[in-house]
């Protein structure tokens, strides 16, 4: 069974961390609410196709990203300036939007090109002793967010 939750326009600044316990959850909309981060625990959500994380304020696309089988990933408008670069590892992703951010490390015609160039790009900024499905959350890997 495919389980869809539509939480688009509702104002929400964040997202629970028991997420992570919605193992059947296919498609996340979480479009037009002001979220500034996203929970470790989103990575568990194993059934995960579609995240919709359009227009919030999302700042970086954390490396746990990298662990779903999504499909699409939508983080446009945003006001992200890092992306984790485990996303290249992301090999069913098939649509990674991610243009109205102020994203200085991706050339223009990457961010608007085949996804396919973007995940190379992404997978050229990981360290070569990470292969896929390493690096997230532990040793080895770098923090999903900047330092503040």
């Amino acid at each position: 069974m495919k389980v869809r939750l539509d939480c688009r326009e509702n104002e929400l600044r964040a997202i629970p961390r028991s997420v992570g316990a919605c193992l059947a959850l296919a498609e996340l909309y979480l479009g037009q609410n002001h979220l500034t981060i996203l929970p470790e625990e989103i990575g568990d959500c194993a059934a995960l196709r579609t995240l919709d994380l359009a227009r919030n304020r999302l700042r970086a696309l954390p490396a746990v990203l990298g662990k779903i089988p999504l499909g699409l990933l939508d983080a446009s408008g945003n006001e992200l300036t890092s992306v984790a670069p485990e996303l290249g590892h992301c090999i069913t992703l098939r649509r990674l939007v991610l243009d109205g951010n102020p994203l200085r490390s991706i050339r223009q015609n990457l961010l608007t090109g085949p996804t396919v160039d973007l995940l190379a790009h992404l997978r050229s900024k990981l360290p070569e002793d990470l292969g896929p499905g390493q690096g997230f959350a532990g040793v080895g890997s770098s923090p999903p967010y900047p330092a503040r």
